[in-house]
């Protein structure tokens, strides 16, 4: 078999190099070529993820595409998320802070307006209760607020109104009402259970005594 074998190949190898064919290349070099777009599916799925992981999967705006978040992001403030000439913590000139007055000892809050009525932010002269507040506060135990909590400085911005609105504050005028420290439950008259009996004949009747 080997004798008829040798002049099949060398037959088959000059019939191809008289048409000008070209040999078949070796197997390595096919093996890569059927790999190549593996690797790059596998490349583009691997930029896909970096992409994703670092943008926070989210897609860019159309300004920033278009080369609009330069100018954007000079005007923005990152220390309190928003525009940096509507600052009013970085740029104090905008809102300027009241003189602080404290904590109050006798209404257990800090700025207080009742010992302080022109913190108080109203439409004409500030009234006061009519009633006394410390007493009002002593009619039941309540919770008390830490004299060292320093979160009322600091004051809440938003970038817009819609930011606001999206937020879900909602501004009102404060009015007043009477209240009453009152807690509304249903409840049972019965009889007091340590002086009744609890009969059961076997004939129907009536006990008296």
């Amino acid at each position: 078999m080997s004798t008829i074998t040798k002049p099949t190949i060398r037959r088959i190898d000059g019939q191809r190099a008289a048409s000008g064919e070209q040999p078949p290349e070796p197997r390595p070099k096919r093996s890569v070529a059927r790999g190549a777009p593996n690797l790059v599916v596998f490349a583009m799925l691997g930029a896909v993820l970096y992409l994703g992981h670092h943008t926070g999967w989210k897609m860019p705006k159309a300004s920033e595409l278009w080369g609009g978040s330069a100018a954007t992001s000079e005007d923005w403030c990152a220390a309190h998320l928003v525009p940096e000439s509507q600052c009013v913590e970085c740029q104090v000139e905008l809102l300027p802070k009241r003189a602080e007055t404290g904590f109050c000892r006798q209404h257990g809050v800090a700025e207080c307006v009742i010992c302080h009525p022109e913190l108080a932010e109203v439409s004409g002269e500030p009234r006061l209760p009519k009633y006394d507040t410390v007493a009002a506060i002593a009619v039941m135990a309540r919770s008390e607020n830490n004299s060292r909590n320093l979160l009322h400085k600091r004051r809440v911005q938003f970038e817009n109104q819609q930011s606001a609105t999206k937020a879900g504050v909602e501004v009102d005028v404060v009015g007043e009402q009477p209240m009453s420290d009152v807690v509304r439950a249903n409840g049972q008259v019965v009889f007091d259970p340590t002086r009744v009996a609890h009969l059961s004949p076997r004939v129907a009747g009536t006990v008296a005594y």
